[in-house]
């Protein structure tokens, strides 16, 4: 079934006939201004056709060249869709990671005083040196380690250096 708008134009341009031409102009009687339409756009039409003429080209194909140049030109890159930085994700890539680094901090770096050099369990943390063999260079310099297990302290305790005031300058 044909819209109004389809035999409208369809009676515009003379395309209807018959059964379908009488039923269509009983439905205009309600548009007394259809016929005045009808013989504007036909005047018009008329009116065209006659005084517009149109030069032709001299070298089409390279016109259509120059045309689909410009088109392929004109047409946007496609980027693959996927991840694209904008200021809200990099705000929120930005807070995910201080949220991390948080977790890291407070999962891995210990939050109650323990002695230096000792883990939780008692035992000597990796990573401490102990003093195996200890000699000074000059023989009237003795050396002598000292270890105290309650600070976790060794102190090496040399004798026999020459005295040094302390207005010594150092340099």
């Amino acid at each position: 079934m044909k819209t109004f708008e389809e035999k409208y134009t369809a009676w515009i341009d003379g395309e209807l006939s018959g059964a379908e031409l009488a039923a269509f102009e009983r439905e205009l009687e309600g548009h007394p201004d259809a016929q005045a339409d009808r013989e504007s756009t036909l005047k018009l039409g008329e009116f065209l056709r006659r005084n517009s003429e149109v030069a032709p080209l001299a070298h089409p194909d390279f016109f259509n060249h120059q045309i689909l140049q410009r088109i392929e030109a004109e047409k946007t890159v496609a980027r693959p869709r996927g991840w694209e930085w904008s200021w809200p994700r990099l705000a929120w890539a930005g807070m995910a990671a201080l949220l991390v680094a948080g977790f890291l901090f407070k999962a891995w770096i210990p939050t109650e005083p323990q002695p230096l050099g000792f883990a939780e369990s008692g035992s000597e943390a990796p990573g401490v040196a102990e003093i195996v063999h200890v000699s000074a260079g000059d023989p009237s310099i003795s050396v002598t380690p000292m270890h105290d297990s309650r600070d976790n302290v060794t102190v090496l305790w040399l004798e026999g250096l020459d005295y040094l005031p302390a207005s010594y300058n150092l340099r």
